[in-house]
């Protein structure tokens, strides 16, 4: 969805919205299903 951004995008979300948070945060590694190193699940919290 976000093209290998999601990480850029949810750190600007969380800088925008008062109260928000990443919780938590997985990236994929080597030999993984997804390009090494990008999003693969987050948890995060938005204004609350």
């Amino acid at each position: 969805m976000f093209e290998g951004n999601a990480e850029a995008v949810m750190n600007l979300y969380t800088l925008l919205f008062q109260w928000s948070e990443i919780l938590s945060i997985t990236h994929y590694e080597p030999g993984e299903d997804g390009a090494e190193g990008t999003v693969k699940h987050v948890l995060f919290k938005l204004n609350g």
